[in-house]
């Protein structure tokens, strides 16, 4: 079945029951230049006039989680524990960002399957037109979850793999009694059911000697994997670095990393763009993407959620007055150029941005450094071919 929508000055339709099946109009098809969702955003924005579509949601229905993970971002025994409105409220807000332009929605959590109303909320958005991705555990899916996806598939399915086996699954989130073998089975599930699924593991200590072991189970199961190590400050902006991987392990993932960036063609053109200033809100945040939190706040980005100005209460305001609060507030000041920035080749690829502002960019000394390291690292980073060539 399909659903006909109108974004602006775009229409389109969507198939409910297919992951990824939009069809546009070929004057917009014709500008697609990205693979995947972003491709279709992009284009999709660059065809009306508008300083920010809500077009990709990211949306936390609970940071509540069935596992106890020591390392994770939403544990914090002074965090209340919150869930997203029930459906006969929460409904209304769904509308809303649909009417706003919202075609793909991330669902997340903490663990999004103890809300009690997803699948009527997963049903929902697919039904009215919405790509749906999913990051779960997945140890709280059955039959009945399975058969939803088989029926209405998502766009993704990302699952975060804390264990090997059971007594590692303990051990790293902390959680007695887990049966890990729902886990892989579920993913097997999903798969054989023609959904995408992907696996993940955060590697930190706890995590750094199973994480290969995950890693060979989905090689040999044909079930895209990956891995980061990057560690999220808490709700309460502080610190999980005590929880970081080896330096040893960490020294040999960044090498990898920056390996295949250097020998990546485009990852070269990306980081070699004429010179030019960063800007203000020149990511999707600025253009394309909201961040809904499980207290029901809307925030630009998940960087966001440490600074109180750019947090607007859906609770008090609703949805329509939360984002025209944040369009009032972004329009006078994006593309503005980012404090400190020289003005680089490298600016596509800097990961400094407006929330970083307290940190690096007013610190004359440390902006200078992180310039320096970024200049090094993209005027190495040459594809293969090129290096061979040069050799040669």
């Amino acid at each position: 079945m399909t659903v006909r929508r109108s974004i602006g000055n775009v229409s389109l339709e969507i198939n409910v029951n297919e992951a990824n099946e939009v069809f546009l109009e070929e004057d917009v098809a014709s500008t697609i230049t990205q693979d995947g969702i972003s491709g279709i955003i992009n284009a999709i924005y660059q065809h009306n006039e508008s300083t920010h579509i809500p077009l990709s949601v990211f949306i936390e229905l609970t940071n509540a989680c069935n596992f106890n993970c020591p390392f994770c971002y939403i544990n914090e025994s002074n965090i209340k524990k919150t869930y997203m409105p029930r459906w006969d409220d929460f409904q209304s807000e769904l509308d809303d960002l649909i009417e706003l332009g919202m075609i793909y929605c991330t669902i997340s959590g903490g663990e999004c399957l103890i809300h009690p109303d997803f699948e009527t909320i997963y049903k929902y958005l697919k039904q009215k037109g919405v790509l749906v991705s999913v990051f779960t555990n997945g140890y709280l899916m059955n039959e009945n979850t399975i058969r939803l996806f088989k029926e209405f598939k998502p766009f993704k399915i990302e699952i975060s793999l804390y264990g090997d086996n059971d007594k590692s699954y303990s051990d790293t989130t902390m959680t007695v009694g887990i049966d890990s073998g729902k886990i892989y089975d579920n993913i097997i599930k999903l798969s054989e059911s023609g959904i995408n699924v992907v696996c993940k593991t955060p590697i930190n200590r706890l995590t750094e000697y199973i994480w290969e072991s995950n890693k060979n189970w989905c090689e040999e199961h044909n079930i895209d994997y990956y891995y980061g190590f990057e560690m999220l400050k808490t709700y309460s902006n502080k610190s999980t670095d005590n929880f970081k991987a080896s330096e040893e392990l960490l020294k040999k993932l960044k090498a990898d990393d920056d390996k295949k960036f250097k020998e990546s063609l485009d990852m070269y053109i990306l980081s070699h763009k004429e010179k030019q200033f960063k800007k203000k809100f020149d990511c999707t945040a600025g253009r394309t993407d909201l961040f809904i939190s499980a207290t029901n706040i809307l925030y630009p980005c998940m960087k966001a959620i440490y600074s109180k100005d750019w947090g607007f209460d859906i609770n008090t305001l609703g949805i329509k007055n939360a984002y025209n609060a944040y369009i009032e507030k972004l329009t006078p000041i994006k593309d503005q150029v980012l404090e400190g920035c020289i003005g680089c080749s490298h600016h596509e690829v800097c990961q400094e941005c407006f929330f970083t502002q307290l940190g690096i960019n007013t610190d004359v000394e440390k902006r200078k450094t992180y310039c320096a390291s970024l200049k090094a690292f993209c005027d190495y980073a040459k594809p293969l071919s090129d290096n061979q060539n040069s050799n040669s």
